[in-house]
């Protein structure tokens, strides 16, 4: 008998990294940091 799985709710994460300007199109830029933060959907970070 094939085993079932039950997914009960969701998660929602955002990978938030600091750099020192908003890069132009096509430019790459260099975090400063790098974090993990549950929420989600444009949540606002302190």
């Amino acid at each position: 008998m094939p085993a079932k799985v039950v997914v009960i709710g969701s998660l929602n994460m955002d990978l938030v990294t600091r750099a020192p300007r908003l890069p132009r199109g096509g430019e790459t830029l260099i975090g400063q940091s790098f974090a993990t933060v549950s929420g989600g959907k444009g949540r606002t970070r302190p």
